[in-house]
């Protein structure tokens, strides 16, 4: 049984990858959005950029974990150490929840060239033996992974995650959701603005300004998935249940 203390500053380094930086001038910008926020506030002269930018950011972030579509999702690889003492593996702040996570090596698994690690839990995994095997399972915990069981030689691993966007800084960074969804943005961000300056009169009908120009953009992606066709992929051996062509 793996009694180690879950403890993330244990951790091997997270990887780095760009999923979650902003476009560069793609529709609205850090500045368009600040100018124009600026104004539906009233053009106050005690609100700074500093104020104006949180608002906003806040706001980017709020509207991308409301969405569920294909520019919010990212991957990266990292390499698992050949360590019975390394379980535990940082993951990067951008990671908002974890949709899938794999083994690469076309050696190992000459058919399908790695495989799909499942997904258990904490409970589950402290009922399980120390072991030094090929990777079969992994669970999140807090900022990390656990995996098991530990490898016996270096593998890499493909991580696929929801994205959490990196903040809007610079003047011409722009969200990296489509420009649809550029005004909700705006509008969720001045209900805070509204919300943080205590007007809580108009704060009400800007979230109902919000919600109503956001409410038709939520299912986009699902017309899409829609359109897919299904197909059956019938077991004939064991190899076959960690294949996965989601």
């Amino acid at each position: 049984m793996p009694f180690a203390v879950l403890d993330p500053s244990t951790a091997a380094a997270a990887p780095t990858t760009t999923a979650g930086n902003p476009l560069t001038s793609v529709g609205e910008t850090l500045s368009t959005l600040r100018t124009e926020l600026d104004l539906q506030l009233g053009d106050r002269s005690d609100i700074t950029n500093a104020r104006l930018d949180s608002w906003i950011n806040w706001a980017y972030r709020n509207v991308a974990a409301m969405l569920d579509i294909k520019e919010l999702y990212g991957s990266v690889s990292f390499a698992l150490v050949a360590s019975p003492a390394q379980p535990f593996y940082s993951i990067p702040v951008q990671v908002a929840w974890i949709k899938r996570l794999s083994v690469i090596d076309a050696s190992t698994y000459p058919v399908d060239e790695g495989r799909e690690l499942a997904m258990i839990d904490e409970a589950e995994y402290r009922k399980l033996r120390v072991l030094v095997d090929e990777p079969t399972a992994y669970f999140r915990w807090r900022r990390m992974v656990v995996i098991w069981p530990t490898p016996e030689v270096v593998r890499t691993c493909a991580l696929d995650f929801k994205v959490r966007p990196n903040d809007l800084v610079a003047t011409t960074d722009s969200p990296i959701l489509p420009v649809e969804f550029h005004e909700p943005i705006l509008l969720s961000a001045r209900h805070r603005g509204l919300r943080s300056l205590m007007n809580w009169k108009d704060a009400l009908p800007a979230m109902n300004d919000f919600l109503a120009a956001i409410r038709p953009l939520l299912n986009t992606d699902a017309a899409e998935t829609m359109g897919q066709n299904a197909q059956l992929i019938p077991v004939r051996k064991r190899a076959d249940l960690f294949r996965s062509e989601g």
